[in-house]
């Protein structure tokens, strides 16, 4: 089973969409994370207690991040963590799906993603740390 841990909520206006989360729902919203290419630059937001790493303590919650629009997210998406990427964009082709943009290299996660569409035509994003 691969489990979902993580979501990513895109934004045209970033400064806007921060400020939107953290009023409406009360999320810590961490200083910005620098990638090496800056349209995947990110916030991550905190709606759980949560350990250094950003990951929740309580179980049955799940912290995500606010994206720029530009990494091709249309619609809030869901992170599916796996442990081989190539084995799961395998799947996802073979299940029906598709890849809807190449495989990226997050530096300050130690992992690469890839964004898939179902069969639904919903994006799903899929990470694997590197090891």
């Amino acid at each position: 089973m691969k489990p979902v841990t993580w979501f990513s909520i895109p934004a045209d206006d970033m400064a806007r969409a921060l400020s939107f989360y953290e009023k409406a729902f009360g999320w810590k919203i961490l200083p910005e994370t620098v990638e090496p290419d800056p349209v995947y630059n990110y916030h991550v937001t905190l709606n759980s207690a949560s350990n250094e790493k950003s990951r929740p303590v309580v179980a049955g919650t799940v912290n995500g991040c606010i994206v720029n629009r530009d990494i091709g997210l249309a619609h809030p998406a869901v992170l599916v963590r796996v442990d081989d990427l190539g084995e799961a964009v395998r799947g996802v082709v073979a299940a029906g799906g598709t890849t809807a943009t190449e495989v990226t290299p997050m530096v300050s996660l130690n992992g690469t993603f890839v964004l898939v569409r179902d069969t639904e035509g919903n994006l799903v994003e899929l990470f694997a740390e590197d090891r």
